[in-house]
């Protein structure tokens, strides 16, 4: 681990009441906090230069353990319960968040795992899940770090670039005098840099949907939230109805789907609907993520359909999801409602 990723470990460790440990690539302990110590009853002592496997990891739980540490050396981060073991051999079921720490050549250099004893179903007002909030939230930023430079270079070098490409094509179009054979091979190429932007967009979508989790969700809706506010466009309001547990339940895919219509729900409204208030809703019913976004505005009668709707219904689609949207003077309302609703999956777990 290099120093800058040491100092962060030990200011994390020394700024939330959470148990921080952190391994190498291979699982080998390399910083274990004072709170650690306390739930797992290991020193850091005892535990720096040990297989992090012989200290939490029940034998019986080895192939979940070892399914946790394949995704996040993957890049992704998990979230959930799990059954770990303590020094005197008891088992205590705990909360737990592990993300990949990359050094400032953007390589992984090992894990960072967050834990408390379980939450089981509190709230996410509870003071200990707005303690693990700021804690997912600082994780969030350290995972993003390496990835939006080179997600801010494709966008900003290759992309601009090649828009002054097409722009420089379509002049030349623009020539009466081209025959009819140089005039097709514009065209062709006009059509192979559209490609080529597109993909640009997707690489750059790719790497920010790496990193993102139900965590960042969560994370960003409040942001979004509050940046309305901030900014007093309107009084903006989040509310998350669902437990910690069944939050882990959301995919990846899942969560970056819901975060952009999220985004484009609250700007189009700011947009184009006249509202003073908008709210954000995200529950799970039953084996289902269902994010509303509401606003006191014109309705849908009141403006026009544009290209902000067809992107969110996109990004629902895509995600295996059921997009709507309704006029709220339907029941006796101003504005419009939109919800979007994704299939949840289950992740890997500790023994019951």
């Amino acid at each position: 681990m290099d120093d800058e990723s040491r100092s962060w470990v030990a200011r994390l460790a020394a700024t939330f009441p959470i148990a921080v440990i952190a391994t190498d690539v291979v699982g080998v302990v390399t910083a274990w906090s004072d709170l650690a110590e306390s739930i797992y009853g290991w020193s850091a002592a005892e535990t720096i230069g040990r297989p992090i496997g012989d200290l939490t990891v029940h034998p019986m739980d080895a192939g979940v353990a070892g399914e946790i540490m394949e995704r996040v050396l993957q890049g992704h981060a998990w979230s959930g319960r799990y059954h770990a073991r303590t020094k005197s051999g008891d088992i205590v079921e705990v909360y737990v968040i592990d993300a990949p720490l990359y050094g400032p050549d953007g390589s992984l250099t090992g894990i960072v795992g967050c834990s408390q004893t379980s939450f089981g179903s509190e709230s996410l007002n509870s003071p200990r899940w707005i303690a693990l909030r700021h804690v997912a939230s600082e994780i969030s930023q350290l995972r993003e770090r390496e990835r939006s430079e080179t997600a801010r270079r494709l966008h900003d070098e290759v992309g601009q670039m090649l828009s002054m490409m097409r722009m420089e094509v379509e002049g030349l179009r623009e020539d009466d005098g081209l025959d009819q054979d140089a005039a097709a091979h514009l065209q062709r190429l006009t059509c192979d840099i559209d490609l080529a932007i597109r993909s640009v967009r997707d690489l750059t979508d790719e790497l920010s949907l790496r990193d993102f989790d139900v965590w960042s969700l969560v994370i960003r809706l409040y942001e979004l939230a509050d940046d309305v506010n901030r900014r007093g466009w309107a009084i903006a309001e989040c509310a998350v109805g669902a437990g910690v547990d069944d939050l882990r339940r959301v995919s990846p895919d899942a969560a970056y789907a819901a975060y952009n219509v999220a985004r484009e729900a609250v700007f189009n409204s700011m947009r184009h609907s006249s509202c003073d208030n908008v709210v954000l809703r995200l529950e799970i019913v039953g084996d289902w993520l269902v994010l509303e976004a509401q606003d006191n505005g014109v309705g849908i009668s009141g403006s026009t359909a544009g290209h902000g709707r067809a992107t969110m219904e996109h990004r629902v689609v895509a995600a295996g999801g059921l997009y709507e949207i309704h006029d709220r003077a339907e029941m006796g309302h101003a504005g419009t409602v939109i919800r979007a609703t994704f299939p949840l999956v289950e992740g890997p777990r500790g023994r019951a």
